[in-house]
């Protein structure tokens, strides 16, 4: 786990296989190697961690949200909402079920069941940014008085995302955020300009500057890393438009 988050995603992996090796019926080795083979893009490995994880812990909600992330990354959205859904069902508390569940609602026309999940997300954990955001952009795009402006109260506007939440407050502008996603740390940098990228992209939208969107939609599609949210978020928005990559 230390090797993982300190993004040495090979050894983690090494590690975890040793642990699994030691003890086979270690459910959450399984989870965590799974979630590390998806950072890497094995989709198929993930999935098949996931799988042996819930087989021998069918009540971690983790595991079911885990395997849930992976099918929103290949596209298939009804396994996707199937998972995210049993996640729910076994932790009603566990907030990033509701995010990943509220994503795939966003961008199929559910915008009122969207509303609801990250509204619940958002009541879950008050002080983190990513559900205040995409809370905000559903209310608009539903038609609905936004209540980001409330939400700051508890968000930590020191650190990214904050320039995000700023932008839709209108106190940025687009450029000034995407100049806010620089990190010293590549890595970190390629995150943030990936969030930055589907963040403007569903400000466009509200714009009606559907073009620019649309080019957004392929730029993070293309260069997030494909263990993000807004992976996930892009694919589905060029899935929505009907549009390729």
């Amino acid at each position: 786990m230390a090797r993982a988050h300190k993004g040495d995603d090979d050894r983690a992996i090494a590690d975890y296989s040793q642990a699994i090796v030691l003890d086979p019926v270690h459910a959450k080795a399984f989870r965590y190697r799974g979630r590390i083979w998806h950072k890497k893009g094995d989709d198929d490995r993930a999935i098949a961690d996931y799988d042996k994880a819930i087989s021998l812990d069918p009540k971690d909600a983790r595991a079911y949200n885990g395997r849930g992330v992976v099918w929103s990354a290949k596209g298939d959205y009804a396994r996707a909402t199937a998972d995210y859904d049993q996640a729910i069902s076994l932790d009603p508390k566990y907030a990033y079920a509701y995010f990943g569940r509220g994503i795939l609602s966003f961008y199929s026309s559910a915008l009122a069941k969207a509303q609801a999940d990250f509204g619940q997300a958002a009541t879950l954990k008050p002080d983190n940014a990513y559900f205040a955001i995409w809370l905000e952009m559903t209310e608009r795009r539903n038609g609905a008085v936004g209540h980001l402006q409330e939400a700051t109260e508890k968000l930590d506007m020191t650190k990214w995302p904050a320039p995000a939440v700023r932008m839709l407050l209108g106190e940025l502008t687009p450029a000034e955020v995407s100049a806010a996603a620089d990190d010293a740390d590549p890595a970190k940098k390629r995150g943030n300009l990936c969030e930055a990228n589907l963040f403007i992209a569903e400000l466009d939208r509200l714009q009606r500057h559907d073009d620019e969107a649309l080019r957004l939609y392929r730029v993070a599609a293309s260069d997030c890393p494909g263990d993000y949210y807004e992976y996930v978020a892009a694919k589905a928005a060029l899935h929505e438009l009907g549009a390729v990559p």
